[in-house]
């Protein structure tokens, strides 16, 4: 035997296929295929730093060493085959990489990789290189392989034991062994730089990552609880009273002793034991809703005696082990949430201040990247739950200021040890979901730029009945007894409702329902129509039934021959289908599996041919046969058309009269009208106009200020069209140089040019176009003489992007002006009880499935959308591939919609995005089996991994 035992013992087969099947075939990164077993090594990679046993950590490296340097349990690693690649990409080599130097260094750090067994792995890689006759070209690409692992394992090593690199100490280790001082060839390749650059590129030149590994760390804690453990019991203390908890709950409730706040804070912060953690977290929970007069600490301008820091540091310390805890305490099945710091025994100035606390921190720790102003606004949108007592909510308004920097400071720095227990508890529970690796984008709203960022990603069955899944993946709690049906929906829905009194939600909502413009539609149709005979007004429904009908006849043929597209292609698709190929795995070296699976291909493929054949025959029958109804199927709807267009306008009438009329009578109440009948009507149409005035006065002044910004940032007062900026183009092209431009100032350019483009034209030889009055003919002569009708239409339309972001804020406000309608018309709470049954209808016809969206940007608001907005998140709504062509197929749907982003493998496609903000925290939903929108959590989310581990507890995984 050339190498010990120590090498490759604990190499685990079952592992492997394991962790193939997350694996995919088609799966690529920047258009390179990755072969299966870099995707397993990266996987493997990902799971050994996840793991928290040692047993399982030391296999798991060992079998990525295993598969790297020989290729075992893989099949080989790049052996030379019909149809198979020998050379890696450089997306495989940096994978493969990063996963060797994970297994290094755990070996290393844990005392089980040493010379000799490094020299046992590049021993075994020698034998399998080692040729019996003369050196093939496969067998000189292998030991080029060999040798670049070589000097990755000696590196990494080096680098795990901090001692420095260099090419003559892995010569030095070579010429020690017996085995290896005499195999000519990887001396020879060792002594070549070429054989180091990996080396270097990888590990010598980067800075030093401190690398956690849950086992390690998983160790560590265990003695450190031990210690703790013996340390209670030495003070004879039962488990469940520690010292800390007795001494300090007296003194607390004193309010003034800091140093007791320090000592049961301390405690809390630095203790590993699960239950005690948990225990300390109560009390303090306890004595802050119970015993201390927060408003004389608190209130603005009173200097800190240090109790003030204490108290926040005490909060921060409680708020992080309930983030995290997924075990015990309440928090196995049930998010935390504010409302348990909710007592209407309390003060309402000190509820105002302990809630604006929690629920600031709780914020913050579900998403670090907020900002104070994030912190500030969320908290508003909390107060106005209707949970909150009145003089809590207004006492909240005077405690803003404890919402600052310094708080956002304290969470930072408070450490907290049982969080990395608590995270190590969750990785545990998170590798038995599906894990996939794949780019995510990042977008910047403004300038519509996406940043491509790699991610391991886990998928969560969000497992809620009554189409609440959708609410559940985003995040929303339901704190009701199970049995309460849509529960979930519900809190979704009184989230939205609550917050109708701030403008900014309250315009949404009123953009999503159409509350406003049909106010105004209705109050424009009574004010032509009270002029107006009963004949007349019976004439004009008559020219609108006739108009309708024409319309409907109009549009028979184009309707009929969708629905018999439908239909043959329905039945065409209940056709036998032909079997499949088998695949050939493209990593596959042996040659005899290889003409096995080609000798039946042969086979498959004539029966494929056969049933296509006949598929094809079949499939004009059907064609013909349903082509064949079409004049009696026109004939039947032609038929149908006038009763049905004749009922439906007159049930329009009819509702649009019974509702102007619900308007008058909501109107006079509201401003104590005492009119009745035409009186009534005149002097509520008066009052609208001057009304809808002042709105219009407000709009147009909204509209100049727009003015004045777009000046401002450079855009012309009047866009120049396409054909005007194709000839400045041309004309530009000819006489100067070619300086790279924006859109913009292309634009900007041509407008500033406008007198001179005739002249422009003439140079060009454009003689009989004249530029002030562009005909058809005309635009297609430039088209033929400057070639930049493309050129010019990409210029434009990004030109009006750019415009049209500039203009959504205004846009925003213009439409808040206008919803100040639905104050004198609407009484109480009628809008947000019509806003409740808006939102229930359409989530139950599933709202929540999210339409494409590629102009993601210009977002018309929805209702998902406002709950984005509320929560501060940035949504994003990926589907399967084939789940994305249902959706353009579906009834109504844009047939030529396109995706925002499609994974490279094209397994997976983002339908829609809803941003918030720069700040706002990611969150992917995805729809894998075409039924709802699940949970897809980033790997490092721990506090969103938290929350979908706790739900999946209380419901299980369907």
């Amino acid at each position: 035997m050339l190498f010990s035992r120590e090498a490759f013992s604990h190499f685990d087969q079952g592992l492997v296929e394991d962790v193939k099947r997350l694996t995919s075939s088609s799966y690529k990164i920047d258009g390179d295929d990755i072969s299966t077993p870099v995707q397993i090594l990266n996987m493997m990679g990902h799971k050994l730093e996840k793991v928290d046993d040692d047993r399982q950590a030391q296999n798991m490296a060992e079998t990525i060493l295993g598969i790297t340097t020989t290729g075992q349990g893989v099949g080989g690693y790049r052996k030379a085959a019909p149809g198979v690649r020998v050379e890696m990409t450089g997306n495989e080599k940096a994978l493969t990489i990063t996963a060797l130097t994970e297994a290094v260094r755990y070996l290393t750090l844990k005392g089980l990789l040493d010379e000799k067994v490094l020299n046992d792995y590049i021993t075994r890689m020698v034998v399998a290189t080692i040729p019996e006759g003369e050196v093939t070209a496969s067998e000189r690409l292998y030991q080029q392989h060999a040798t670049h692992v070589s000097t990755l394992l000696y590196t990494a090593w080096r680098k795990a034991r901090r001692e420095l690199v260099d090419k003559d100490g892995l010569l030095g280790v070579i010429h020690a062994d017996e085995n290896l001082k005499h195999v000519d060839w990887l001396l020879g390749n060792l002594e070549n730089d070429a054989y180091w650059r990996y080396a270097n590129r990888y590990l010598t030149e980067v800075r030093d990552e401190v690398m956690a590994y849950n086992a390690v760390r998983q160790r560590e804690l265990a003695e450190q609880a031990t210690a703790e453990e013996a340390d209670d019991s030495a003070v004879s203390v039962q488990a469940t009273h520690w010292p800390t908890i007795q001494v300090s709950m007296g003194e607390l409730r004193k309010n003034g002793n800091i140093e007791a706040w320090s000592a049961l804070t301390t405690a809390l912060e630095t203790t590993v034991i699960d239950r005690k953690a948990e225990a300390l977290a109560a009390s303090l929970k306890n004595i802050l809703i119970k015993a201390t007069p927060l408003k004389d600490i608190f209130a603005e301008g009173v200097p800190d005696t240090g109790l003030k820091q204490q108290i926040i540091r005490a909060i921060v310390a409680v708020e992080k082990f309930r983030t995290y805890e997924t075990g015990q305490g309440g928090l196995d099945k049930i998010d935390p949430t504010v409302w348990e710091y909710k007592d209407d025994t309390q003060d309402p100035e000190n509820q105002a201040i302990l809630m604006a606390l929690v629920s600031s921190i709780d914020s913050y720790l579900y998403n670090p990247a907020s900002t104070l102003e994030d912190l500030h606004r969320l908290f508003a949108y909390q107060t106005n739950d209707s949970l909150w007592r009145s003089e809590v909510r207004e006492s909240a308004k005077r405690f803003g200021h404890i919402i600052n920097d310094q708080l956002i400071s304290t969470i930072n720095r408070t450490k907290v040890a049982i969080n990395d227990r608590q995270r190590i508890i969750l990785d545990q529970k998170a590798m038995q979901r599906p894990l996939m690796y794949y780019g995510v984008p990042e977008f910047n709203v403004v300038s519509g730029d996406m940043n491509v960022q790699r991610k391991f990603m886990l998928y969560f069955p969000s497992s809620a009945t009554d189409l609440q899944c959708g609410f559940f993946s985003l995040g929303i709690p339901n704190h009701t007894p199970e049995n309460v049906p849509d529960a979930t929906r519900n809190a979704a829905i009184k989230q939205v409702t609550d917050n109708l009194a701030n403008p900014e939600i309250f315009a949404m909502a009123d953009r999503v329902s159409g509350v406003s413009s049909r106010i105004k539609a209705l109050m424009e149709r009574a004010e032509r129509r009270k002029s107006m005979s009963p004949d007349a007004i019976e004439a004009e429904i008559q020219g609108t039934i006739r108009d309708r009908i024409e319309q409907a006849l109009e549009a028979v043929p184009q309707n009929v021959r969708i629905q018999m597209d439908i239909e043959i292609a329905q039945k065409v698709a209940g056709l036998p289908r032909p079997p499949s190929l088998l695949p050939l795995p493209k990593d596959e070296t042996d040659e005899a599996k290889i003409q096995s699976i080609v000798s039946q291909n042969i086979s498959i493929q004539a029966e494929i041919d056969r049933i296509n054949a006949e598929n094809k025959i079949k499939a004009e029958q059907i064609r013909r046969e349903i082509e064949s109804t079409k004049e009696a199927r026109e004939t039947t709807e032609k038929k149908e058309i006038p009763n049905r267009v004749t009922k439906l306008v007159r049930d329009i009438e009819a509702s649009d009269n019974a509702e102007t009329n619900r308007l008058f009578q909501t109107f006079k109440t509201n401003h104590e009208l005492t009119e009745v009948g035409e009186v009534l009507r005149d002097a509520i149409l008066a009052a609208y106009a001057q009304k809808i005035e002042g709105l219009k006065a407000e709009a147009e002044a909204i509209e100049a200020e727009f003015d004045e910004t777009k000046a401002a940032a450079g855009f012309p007062p009047n866009t120049p069209d396409d054909r005007e900026i194709s000839v400045w183009l041309k004309y530009q092209e000819k006489h100067d140089p070619p300086i790279p431009l924006s859109s913009l100032e292309i634009v900007k350019r041509t407008a500033d040019d406008t007198r001179n483009l005739q002249a422009y034209a003439n140079d060009l030889g454009l003689r009989d176009v004249v530029m002030a009055r562009l005909t058809f003919p005309m635009r297609k002569r430039i088209d033929e003489i400057t070639g930049k009708k493309e050129e010019a239409s990409r210029i434009t339309t990004e030109y009006s992007d750019e415009l049209r972001l500039l203009k959504i804020p205004y846009e925003q406000r213009k439409l808040a002006v206008y919803s100040q309608l639905i104050h004198d018309f609407y009484a109480g709470d009628d809008f947000k009880k019509l806003v409740e049954k808006d939102m229930k209808d359409k989530f139950q016809s599933g709202e929540l499935e999210f339409d494409p969206n590629k102009d993601w940007r210009f977002v018309v608001p929805t209702y998902p959308a406002i709950m984005g907005v509320l929560n501060s998140y940035n949504i994003y709504a990926w589907v399967t591939s084939s789940q994305f062509s249902n959706m353009q197929a579906a009834k109504g749907a844009d047939r030529n919609a396109t995706p925002i982003f499609k994974t490279e493998d094209d397994q997976y496609v983002l339908t829609n995005f809803l941003p918030v903000s720069r700040s706002a925290k990611r969150i992917g939903l995805l729809n894998k089996n075409g039924g709802h929108f699940e949970k897809w959590i980033e790997a490092d989310d721990y506090p969103r991994l938290a929350r979908a581990i706790r739900h999946n507890q209380k419901y299980g995984f369907r």
